[in-house]
């Protein structure tokens, strides 16, 4: 009784396997198949290298910066950051939103009937192409800035203090925002609404919780996804806000909660 019972669980779990890799191969040709995919992604390099090269070329001639004590060569390199993180926040919501949008989500889920394994091989095959773009944008940025200042300035390296984490960090930052916009957009299922409302955390939401008051107001600044999350780009983090990976850490638990609720309402809804 023991041998043939033990036999028939490793092709139960194989099939499992392949189950689950083909679940994942499915994704991926949703993803690439989609033209607003490469577009996001294209842009997401652009913006970043692009915005780097430009920042840089304008630096090289302020020689204000000269006398500048705040003038840091290693952050110069991410300021396309703010506008790089919209557009693959955008394509994380576009990736689930659209499915809605199309109808093509009843055929996923009639599937896939394990909810929850189609969410979670979406956010892997989106969260792959995100790191491998994520980290060829910043690693671009970092390099073509300090090519750039170079001809002026001592450019930093990879090996200086806290170079190569605010670099890794910047696209892992980029990656996780990514899955945030995912994550929102398979919560409210529309393209438009999930994009403002990813827009509204980034960009609306932040400024206004500065303005709050007194200490509390101070915590929530703290606290709050993108203030926590962008910390583990910055080479000496503001002393009122969280260390780097204690920042980036809390801006995955941010993120991991509305995975959570969205795979909550995912099981107990109608596609």
């Amino acid at each position: 009784m023991t041998g043939p019972a033990s036999v028939a669980v490793v092709p139960a779990r194989g099939a499992a396997n392949r189950g689950f890799a083909r679940i994942l191969l499915s994704e991926w040709t949703k993803l690439r198949t989609v033209r607003s995919t490469m577009w996001a992604l294209i842009t997401t390099a652009v913006l970043m290298i692009g915005a780097a090269a430009a920042i840089g070329m304008a630096a090289l001639g302020a020689e204000e910066n000269d006398a500048n004590p705040s003038f840091n060569v290693i952050e110069l390199s991410f300021q396309g950051a703010v506008l790089a993180q919209l557009s693959l926040a955008t394509l994380g919501a576009l990736a689930i939103t659209g499915e809605y949008r199309t109808g093509m989500i009843r055929t996923s889920l009639a599937a896939v009937p394990w909810r929850l394994r189609l969410l979670l091989a979406k956010a892997l095959v989106f969260g792959g192409v995100a790191f491998v773009v994520s980290m060829i944008s910043a690693f671009g940025a970092f390099f073509v800035t300090q090519a750039i200042l170079s001809a002026r300035y001592d450019a930093a390296t990879l090996v200086d203090p806290h170079a190569f984490r605010v670099v890794f960090g910047a696209g892992l930052y980029l990656v996780a925002t990514g899955l945030l916009g995912l994550g929102v957009g398979t919560l409210i299922r529309h393209s438009a609404a999930a994009i403002t409302a990813t827009v509204a955390i980034l960009f609306v939401l932040p400024p206004m919780i500065g303005i709050l008051p007194s200490s509390w107001g101070r915590t929530v600044t703290k606290y709050f996804p993108p203030n926590a999350g962008s910390q583990i780009a910055v080479v000496v983090p503001d002393p009122g806000m969280l260390g780097p990976w204690g920042g980036f850490a809390v801006y995955c638990l941010w993120i991991a909660a509305v995975f959570l609720a969205a795979t909550y309402l995912l099981r107990h809804r109608d596609a």
